[in-house]
């Protein structure tokens, strides 16, 4: 048995399991459907087991499958482990770490990175700009950033808060024209209104402790970004995470509307998988977005 093509193969094998089929996997690795369906093939012909059941829907693992899954993972684990306790005794960031970052906070995001990759030359990228990714993407990256509402830690995600974002109520000058200089969130009708939310369900806006439901809005949308086009095009108020939003801000873009309201900040937070040990690139670059964040938030406050 060659060991070097065994664990090849083991890893094309967690890959398509984790991402639901032959098409998915072979798309996010960049390798042809056909190879990656051989892969497995010699997988099954190797350990003499049938792995996964195969239909035109989708993948089912045997029960069979399922042990040896659990038992790759462990390898592919220990590998990764031993791939930072070498990177580590290097005492400087390196190699190539694979982030998502999130669309509102991109351009950002984007800056810091530069910064980071020209103190530490040796590092490489492959970035995702992605929102409110599942526990399954996450597998297959060292690094997730998020504004959404994160879940707590679990058996597959370690949860870190990074930074507290100050928000603003934000509109288009021509927007603000038409509202008859309301100055109070209540005044604001719900069909003025911009939403953030997931599946149909606004999230509420928290100012000064008080809560306002929303309900029809014009627009909701389980991305900031479009929430801050939207704002842009003068659709309605969008509450806005300042830092995304200075262009926009300095140009006029976009303008405060209710400026007394103080909606509740939001969380970026940082999102890795537990069952990996976290390398001491990512931990350098969690530190810089980190400071970066103090320090522009520093600048908003001057």
């Amino acid at each position: 048995m060659r060991d070097a093509d065994y664990f090849t193969e083991l890893f094309w094998f967690t890959s398509v399991v984790e991402l639901g089929s032959f098409s998915a996997a072979a798309e996010h690795m960049g390798v042809a459907k056909s190879s990656l369906g051989k892969r497995v093939r010699h997988l099954e012909e190797r350990l003499g087991v049938q792995l996964l059941n195969r239909n035109n829907r989708k993948l089912v693992l045997t029960t069979i499958g399922e042990e040896i899954y659990r038992h790759a993972l462990d390898m592919l684990t220990a590998a990764h482990a031993a791939q930072i306790c070498a990177s580590d005794t290097l005492e400087r960031p390196g190699g190539l770490i694979r982030v998502a970052i999130p669309t509102i906070l991109s351009e950002w995001l984007l800056k810091v990175l530069s910064q980071f990759k020209n103190e530490n030359p040796d590092v490489r990228y492959e970035v995702h700009i992605a929102d409110n990714l599942s526990n399954t993407a996450l597998r297959h990256l060292d690094l997730c950033l998020s504004v959404h509402p994160s879940p707590t830690d679990s058996a597959e995600l370690v949860v870190r808060p990074i930074a507290t974002l100050q928000q603003q109520l934000l509109a288009s000058p021509q927007f603000i024209q038409n509202l008859d200089n309301v100055t109070h969130m209540t005044d604001l009708r719900n069909d003025q209104l911009l939403a953030w939310g997931a599946n149909g369900n606004p999230y509420p806006w928290v100012v000064k402790k008080t809560t306002r439901i929303i309900k029809n809005p014009a627009i909701i949308a389980p991305d900031l970004y479009m929430l801050k086009e939207a704002a842009k095009a003068g659709i309605g108020v969008a509450c806005l995470p300042l830092l995304a939003c200075r262009q926009e801000l300095e140009s006029q873009a976009l303008q405060p509307v209710c400026e007394n309201a103080q909606p509740e900040p939001l969380q970026l937070n940082s999102l890795t998988p537990s069952f990996r040990g976290i390398t001491l690139t990512t931990r350098c670059l969690i530190d810089a977005i980190r400071k970066a964040s103090a320090e522009t938030e520093d600048q908003e406050e001057v």
